[in-house]
């Protein structure tokens, strides 16, 4: 066999620094997220949000009149005061109430219990003088009930025209009811909000 030379060689290209595309990944947004822009823009604050198809529901901090919580309400496109509709509606909308008990001890009477949270508003209101009775502020048919024992009593002076979700606790036995009391309108309380979801994030 004739030895052969072999030439190796090697052809040493210029290195080429690739540049990639950068991709912009949008964030992550849905309805939550828009709420709690929009309600930071005009003023508030949001707590909470979840939902139950096909709405979605959120609880202002800010405690104010039962007008000015429908207001705020409002600042997001479709959105009104929680109207309640059945069980499952109820639970979500008490899971978003907050438990902050004071004492009630003064109205025994009243109320069989040792003390009741600061409740917040619901979109439910008494157009007593108009004689259409207790409805739902955004239209909604009123066909769930969920008041408290004694409750709608309208009070001594006859002026509790709105109503709120509260819960009252017995100590003694840990037991709690949580429910809707009629009140005054200009009260200062929080509120829990709902919205058509495809109202909110087409």
């Amino acid at each position: 066999m004739i030895p052969v030379q072999v030439a190796m060689v090697f052809l040493v290209a210029p290195l080429t620094v690739l540049s990639m595309p950068i991709i912009n990944v949008p964030e992550i947004r849905g309805p939550c997220s828009v709420i709690f822009e929009e309600m930071h823009y005009a003023g508030y604050t949001v707590r909470d949000c979840t939902y139950l198809d096909p709405f979605v529901y959120w609880r202002i901090e800010y405690r104010m009149s039962w007008e000015g919580a429908r207001s705020a309400c409002q600042q997001i496109p479709g959105g009104d005061l929680v109207s309640i509709h059945n069980f499952d509606e109820k639970q979500v909308v008490s899971n978003m109430a907050e438990n902050n008990y004071y004492n009630l001890n003064q109205q025994p009477q009243l109320w069989p219990w040792d003390g009741v949270d600061q409740g917040v508003w619901i979109g439910l209101v008494d157009h007593e003088k108009t004689g259409k009775g207790w409805q739902w502020a955004d239209g909604s048919e009123f066909d769930y009930k969920d008041w408290l024992s004694t409750q709608p009593d309208q009070g001594a002076d006859n002026k509790e025209h709105c109503a709120q979700l509260i819960s009252v606790a017995r100590q003694a036995t840990g037991a709690v009811a949580k429910g809707w009391n009629d009140i005054g309108c200009r009260w200062g309380m929080k509120a829990i909000c709902k919205a058509p979801r495809v109202a909110v994030f087409p």
